[in-house]
């Protein structure tokens, strides 16, 4: 039975890259004050350019802080919009900043990459020499000019890798009742240790329409069962063209294949699907997306418990900022599954939401709590066919996020615990599930 389980691989994190000499120099100059400006300025070190659009939209809105707050606010948006190529934005931005009395060397840097870009080559050089004189020592002269010098390479990096080890303990690692009787002798407990992978190669980036090649790879191995180790292969082509100011359409197409130590060749998974991204208001961001899938599964196995079949799927996912640093990130999705065997075909509803609250000493701590319902359509073969399945799963997971390391050990590490309750009419598939665990993720190459 426990050949047919393979941990799922939930990719709904938020990968932490470490800060790039360029972020780290431009918020060197920057102090403590409001929580909003703080999230704002980790956002921007991360380079996480979306999020700092969202979130200095909504503190512009709210007007909180200082004048020289409200500056660097828009200073950091201006940055942004300039790194996202929307030059005549950056400009309009910076010059707001600059009314609120915020005049860095930085500024008149930002100006000045801008100005060339937009092919004001004497203009450029005047804010540079600006830029220049504010500065006041060598380094910070030495970091400036290098910008400069590398003023054509700006914009959306062509390729990215990034890296995210893990460690930790699940309690349950073949997914059923401590009851059920395997087909072997089996270490229900083990440590474990893997890695999630991901590349991102950009085939074409022009006034928001993208188009790129992704690559997702996510291994684990258990320590007391090594037969169940794992590696899951994600290769897929996304891309997204703006509609219109606040509504953006996402496709996407993908390919997986998925192997076991002891079995080998575990699964195919081919998808599809479109998406859509709107923002009706400062800090809110709405996303609705569908996907059709066809899988494939290499288990030997009794012909009720075949797995190879189809699904289709839908989920809306909605973001709140509440301001100081808080958001609340509710979700619902469905799914429903066309299996080959009759165990398997099912209808499942999950919603949840997720809540993330202020920094609180460099520690970020969030929670997701979700519910999932799944109705199966047929007898079990587990009750000699005179039961259909239906499980009631409830899951919660606490993380605290170590943002005060990240400047030294150049990542955030993260600890996390989960807690699954799987409440099921059939007994197998009745039991709770702990899995403690600590991560970390950094940016390893780009250009």
């Amino acid at each position: 039975m426990y050949r047919t389980t393979l941990a799922p691989v939930t990719l709904v994190f938020a990968l932490l890259s470490a800060p790039a000499a360029w972020a780290a120099q431009e918020t060197s100059y920057m102090t403590d004050a409001d929580p909003n400006i703080n999230a704002i300025r980790r956002a921007y070190a991360e380079q996480r350019d979306a999020e700092v659009l969202t979130l200095t939209e909504a503190a512009l809105v709210e007007r909180v802080g200082s004048d020289e707050d409200i500056g660097e606010i828009y200073f950091l948006r201006g940055s942004v919009l300039r790194r996202s190529r929307r030059h005549q934005e950056a400009i309009v931005a910076l010059a707001a900043a600059r009314r609120y009395g915020y005049r860095p060397p930085e500024l008149h840097l930002e100006n000045a990459l801008a100005l060339s870009a937009m092919g004001k080559s004497q203009d450029a050089d005047q804010e540079m020499d600006e830029a220049r004189r504010l500065a006041q020592d060598e380094e910070k002269r030495a970091f400036l000019e290098g910008q400069w010098r590398r003023r054509q390479d700006e914009g959306p990096k062509k390729f990215e890798a990034r890296v995210r080890p893990q460690l930790g303990y699940d309690t349950n690692v073949v997914g059923v009742s401590d009851d059920t009787l395997l087909a072997e002798d089996v270490d229900r407990e083990s440590f474990y240790y893997g890695v999630l992978l991901s590349a991102k190669y950009r085939l074409f980036d022009d006034q928001g329409r993208t188009l790129a090649i992704e690559y997702q790879n996510v291994s684990r191995a258990y320590s007391s069962e090594s037969d169940l180790s794992y590696t899951d292969n994600l290769l897929a082509l996304t891309g997204r063209v703006p509609l219109a100011e606040q509504i953006d359409f996402n496709a996407r197409v993908a390919y997986g294949e998925a192997f076991m130590a002891d079995d080998g060749h575990f699964r195919t998974l081919r998808s599809a699907g479109p998406g859509f991204l709107f923002r009706p208001a400062a800090g809110w961001e709405l996303r609705l997306w569908g996907e059709w899938g066809d899988v494939d599964y290499y288990v030997d196995g009794p012909a009720e418990q075949d797995r190879d079949g189809t699904y289709q799927q839908a989920g809306l996912a909605l973001r709140v900022d509440l301001g100081s640093g808080w958001t609340v990130s509710p979700f619902v999705s469905f799914l429903d599954y066309n299996s080959e065997g009759s165990d398997y075909e099912r209808v499942e509803w999950q919603p949840g939401v997720t809540i993330a609250a202020p920094d609180v000493l460099g520690v970020q701590p969030s929670v997701t709590i979700g519910y999932v319902r799944a109705d199966f359509d047929n007898p079990n073969s587990l009750t000699a066919f005179t039961e259909e399945r239906q499980d009631r799963r409830f899951y919660v997971t606490f993380t605290l996020t170590v943002h005060a390391l990240e400047e030294k050990l150049g990542f955030a590490p993260s600890i996390s615990i989960r807690f699954e309750d799987w409440d099921s009419n059939i007994d197998a598939y009745d039991f709770s599930r702990w899995q403690p665990q600590i991560d970390f993720a950094f940016l390893a190459y780009s250009f």
